[in-house]
C-alpha cells in the first residue's frame, strides 16, 4: 500500500509546484443529464458502501484504492496544474481539459459519475445494479458503452471514464493480489488465495493456542453443523 501513498504524495507536491500546461477542448456531454453538481461523489459512495462492507477488510482497501485511482486521474484533468495519480507530467498534460468551456462543470460531473460506475464494474460488481440505478436517475445512460464505438472518443465524459477505468484495470491485473485466483489454480479458482509455493502457515491452529503472541485462525460456524476456520488471504501483499 506504501507505493500508492507515495505516488499520490509525489503527484500532489509536483502538481502544486509545476507550471501550467496546455489544454484540450471538452467533447460532447449528455444535454439531458440532471447530474447533481457538487454531490455526485457523496451520492455514489453512499450507494456503494453496503456492498464494500461485505468484503474482508484488506479487500475493501483494494477496491477503494482502485476506484479512487481512476477518480483521482479523472479529476486531475480538470485542474490547471494537478498531475495524475502517478505524477506523470506528459500524460497529465495531454489529458488536461480547458476550463473556459461553458459545459466544463457539466462535463466534469458526468465524467465523475461514469468513472465511478465503470470502476464498480471492474472492482465492485455487487454494487453495479444500485449504482446503475443512480446514474439512470440522473438521465445518464449506464449502458452507453454497449454500443460499438460509443466510448472511443476520450473527449466525452463516458469515453474518458472508460479509458481511465480500463487503464486502472490493466494495472490491477499485475498487483499480486490474485484477485481472480488464477495465480494459484487453473481450475476451481479461489480469489485472493495465497499463491506462493510456500504459503503462510500460522503457528496456532484453530483448535490450539500454542503461542499467545501469534495470530490464531478463528473457528466459525453457522449454527447448523457447518464449521469453517479462517485462512489469512493477504500475506502476499509484500510481493505486490
Amino acid at each position: 500500500m506504501g507505493k500508492f501513498k507515495n505516488a499520490a504524495l509525489i503527484a500532489l507536491v509536483v502538481g502544486l509546484s509545476s507550471p501550467s500546461f496546455g489544454c484540450r477542448n471538452i467533447g460532447q456531454v449528455d444535454v439531458d443529464s440532471t447530474v447533481p453538481h457538487g454531490s455526485v461523489f457523496g451520492a455514489m459512495i453512499s450507494t456503494m458502501i453496503p456492498s464494500i462492507g461485505t468484503y474482508e477488510t484488506p479487500i475493501q482497501f483494494r477496491i477503494i484504492q482502485y476506484i479512487m485511482m481512476s477518480l483521482f486521474n479523472s479529476m486531475s484533468s480538470y485542474e490547471p496544474n494537478a498531475l495524475d495519480y502517478f505524477a506523470r507530467v506528459n500524460v497529465s498534460a495531454s489529458r488536461r481539459f480547458c476550463t473556459g468551456d461553458p459545459e466544463f462543470a457539466e462535463h466534469r460531473h458526468q465524467t465523475l459519475a461514469f468513472v465511478i460506475l465503470f470502476g464498480c464494474r471492474n472492482f465492485l460488481p455487487d454494487a453495479v445494479p444500485s449504482v446503475e440505478g443512480l446514474v439512470s436517475s440522473w438521465n445518464l445512460d449506464p449502458a452507453i458503452c454497449s454500443t460499438s464505438g460509443a466510448c472511443d472518443d476520450a473527449d466525452t465524459p463516458w469515453g474518458y471514464a472508460k479509458l481511465l477505468a480500463d487503464e486502472t484495470l490493466a494495472y490491477s491485473l499485475n498487483d499480486g493480489w490474485n484477485h481472480d485466483g488464477s495465480l494459484s489454480r487453473s481450475s476451481n479458482k479461489i480469489p485472493f488465495q495465497d499463491w506462493r509455493s510456500n504459503p503462510y502457515v500460522p503457528q496456532n491452529s484453530p483448535w490450539d493456542l500454542e503461542s499467545v503472541s501469534n495470530w490464531q485462525p478463528l473457528l466459525e460456524h453457522n449454527g447448523k453443523g457447518y464449521l469453517t476456520f479462517q485462512v489469512r488471504n493477504y500475506i502476499f501483499l509484500s510481493f505486490s
